[in-house]
């Protein structure tokens, strides 16, 4: 019984966990292109706020490429204080990607990896090759040898 409980808590904590890392898997800055080739550039700041409830304080900029421009979010990390010090149209530090403009974000995107998303991922591979080796290995109960 206490197994089987175990196994649920561990079901649940490795399916929050790994629905975490794959969302931040997905996240922006750890494009490729960005990764590979990014611009430094900067954007201004067009609203400040924190990102859901609890959340991370976060900023919304626009920037120029060319003739075109784009937007973007942050935590403004390049720049000094960070997401709430900054105002309405401040300056903030971005990177965006050479190849693909659109794609940006307010982190250096050199030291960023997508490999923490993979590393949170184990625990949920984990169980499920746990479970899987368990159904079909099951335990044979000992045999009580008579006398």
């Amino acid at each position: 019984m206490r197994s089987k409980w175990l196994r649920a808590l561990g079901w649940v904590l490795a399916g929050t966990i790994a629905i975490g890392a794959l969302l931040s898997m997905w996240d922006v800055q750890y494009d490729e292109g960005l990764r590979a080739h990014p611009i430094a550039t900067e954007g201004t700041v067009t609203d400040v706020y924190i990102n859901g409830f609890g959340g991370d304080p976060t900023v919304d900029y626009r920037y120029r490429v060319g003739d075109q421009t784009f937007t973007g979010s942050g935590n403004a990390q390049l720049n000094q204080g960070g997401a709430l010090a900054q105002k309405n149209g401040d300056n903030v530090h971005i990177k965006y990607a050479a190849a693909k403009p659109w794609v940006s974000c307010t982190c250096n995107p050199a030291v960023e990896s997508g490999l923490w998303g993979l590393v949170l991922v184990l625990p949920l591979a984990f169980l499920i090759f746990a479970t899987v080796w368990d159904r079909r290995h099951p335990q044979v109960p000992p045999v009580a040898l008579s006398q």
